[in-house]
């Protein structure tokens, strides 16, 4: 289940036109460029009971607040010069589909709120503000019961780029500290990115193409750890076959020469509000790999409910149930990894969340 908080911050990133939902603004990130198998395959389930309430304070400030079991207590703010009040829409609890492919092609990946049910979902949902400020900005942060500070401050440069700084800040000196920061710019051919981190201080650049006139779009991505003094390369392809409204197969291909890693992933709609993704794994050098399915559905005559499954041959079994009752969703996870390779692990979650 996607947070108050985290799901205006991709609202945000949408607004900026930033998002790998909105790539028809653009090519998107190299990183996201296997988003589509990720938002089925890589859901994480609820794994105990947790509570968060989310308020709109003004259009331009958000909060959200989370009390889980057994000690996880947190608090949020999120403030942005985007005017993030959708009117009628921003304190709605009515749920709207995101986008789980690019190119006008709707699937059942999230239960996100802010949209009321006039709008088409089967076109991108523009963010409600002016998108002649090319210099918006915006900070996040949220401090836990531990001290432990995370934060997020992301300033436009114009039209195509962008800057992002990110860390986490912890009061226990033993704890692990860290900052990230990345540039990105975007336009219609290409996304390209430099990124810093300040763990083992790995810098890393990464660009996207978008092959013209066709389905394909082709990239790579290299590291340097300055720490180890060694580096990483990572090569990926990309196809997206739109065949009618609403219906698409994504198709990915990812591999690290350096390390013998291969990924492939297919995502494609089976029928209406009905994904279907497929991951394979394999690694050259010590012939480990794992195969994963799963499904993400969303009834047509309950828009409401969604129900996502997964299965992994090294991670086992999870199920994510979520639903919507007046202001609340409601989220039930289940996982346990049958035992494969393992003793067996289980666990059973609840998570509700007040708009």
């Amino acid at each position: 289940m996607k947070d108050f908080l985290g799901q205006t911050l991709r609202q945000c990133f949408s607004g900026l036109g930033f998002s790998s939902e909105r790539e028809e603004e653009g090519a998107g990130l190299y990183a996201d460029m296997c988003s589509s198998s990720n938002s089925v395959l890589l859901f994480a389930p609820p794994a105990s009971v947790s509570l968060a309430i989310g308020k709109c304070i003004t259009p331009h400030l958000k909060s959200a607040y989370t009390l889980g079991l057994p000690n996880s207590r947190s608090a949020g703010f999120l403030f942005s010069s985007l005017n993030m009040d959708d009117s009628d829409d921003a304190d709605n609890p009515d749920i709207m589909r995101t986008n789980l492919f690019a190119r006008e092609v709707v699937a059942p990946t999230a239960l996100p709120v802010y949209a009321s049910d006039s709008v088409d979902h089967t076109t991108p949902v523009p963010h409600p503000t002016s998108r002649t400020n090319y210099f918006n900005s915006l900070m996040y942060g949220r401090l836990f019961e531990d001290f432990r500070l995370e934060a997020l401050v992301a300033q436009q440069l114009g039209k195509q780029n962008l800057l992002v700084i990110s860390g986490i800040s912890a009061w226990d000196s033993t704890a692990h500290s860290h900052l990230e920061a990345q540039y990105i710019h975007k336009t219609q051919g290409y996304c390209a990115d430099l990124t810093y981190s300040s763990t083992d201080n790995v810098f890393g650049t990464s660009c996207l193409f978008r092959v013209p006139y066709t389905n394909w779009s082709a990239g790579g991505e290299v590291i340097y750890t300055a720490a180890e003094k060694s580096g990483g390369l990572s090569l990926g392809a990309k196809w997206v076959k739109v065949h009618e409204k609403g219906v698409a197969s994504i198709l990915t291909f990812l591999c690290n020469p350096m390390m013998g890693y291969m990924n492939t992933t297919y995502t494609s709609t089976i029928r209406p509000n009905w994904v279907m993704s497929t991951s394979y794994d394999f690694n050259t050098y010590s012939y480990n790999s794992d195969l994963a399915v799963g499904v993400a559905y969303s009834p047509l005559e309950a828009e409401n409910r969604l129900l996502k499954c997964r299965f992994s041959m090294t991670k086992g079994l999870a199920l994510l149930l979520e639903g919507q009752f007046k202001r609340a969703i409601v989220g039930l996870g289940v996982t346990t990894n049958l035992g494969l390779g393992s003793s067996i692990r289980q666990s059973i979650g609840v998570e509700i969340q007040f708009i």
